[in-house]
């Protein structure tokens, strides 16, 4: 079951709320409805971890679908397009990170719905990198995922040294990169960009108007500090 609490950190805001999702997704309406070209949705989030083990089959998913009924994790979905930041039941492995750990996810996945339809459209097998809760700093990691419509592409923004991961972002550092047209500088740190996968996002089926986060894990949350969209035309 999905919750909020209050969490302190040494960055700005240093006492943050989160939302918690459990096995579970979270959806909401987008204020500018469909009213969008190229659109960046950015958040702020850390798992919390199995103690040291690895989280075996997790699955992480944020996109657009067209309503808060008939979701991405619906068993009927009007129309949706996704990426899969863990890719599907994959093995997030766990990483002590000299006393700031993190896991490690192997690959990501973009893809589509339409109906009961998924289709998988390609897979970027590149490690990239989300805090843990624990540690002995509090951190929040950002990710930035961008979908265009005339340009026909979903693209994943992510940290792929595992150093940056190690660090606290401040919400203003964080809502600096949901500006910045390419690749986000965040804190001084250059995030890198996956694969730039070619999706034609089309709304004929429906507009494009809510976003969905979805996160399969019970009893290991995920939590998720802050959200923000920006449309770039």
């Amino acid at each position: 079951m999905a919750l909020i609490a209050d969490k302190t950190f040494v960055l700005l805001p240093t006492t943050d709320r989160y939302l918690s999702i459990n096995g579970e997704e979270w959806v909401r309406k987008l204020i500018i409805d469909d009213d969008w070209d190229r659109l960046r949705v950015g958040f702020m989030c850390a798992i919390v971890p199995d103690g040291t083990n690895n989280l075996i089959s997790a699955t992480l998913q944020v996109g657009l679908c067209n309503n808060t009924t008939d979701t991405l994790r619906t068993a009927v979905t009007q129309n949706g397009f996704f990426n899969l930041i863990t890719s599907e039941n994959q093995t997030l492995t766990y990483n002590a990170g000299g006393g700031n750990p993190y896991f490690t996810i192997p690959s990501s996945t973009t893809g589509k719905r339409l109906a009961s339809n998924t289709t998988l459209i390609s897979a970027d097998a590149t490690d990239h990198y989300i805090t843990t809760t624990t540690g002995s700093i509090q951190r929040r990691t950002p990710l930035y995922i961008d979908f265009s419509k005339s340009g026909g592409f979903v693209k994943l923004f992510r940290w792929e040294t595992a150093s940056f991961v190690q660090q606290d972002y401040s919400i203003n550092q964080f809502l600096d990169g949901m500006q910045q047209t390419n690749e986000p500088l965040v804190g001084g740190n250059q995030m890198a960009a996956s694969s730039q996968i070619s999706i034609l996002i089309i709304e004929a089926a429906g507009v494009l108007n809510t976003l969905s986060f979805y996160w399969n894990k019970l009893g290991f949350a995920f939590e998720i500090y802050a959200v923000s969209i920006y449309r770039h035309s």
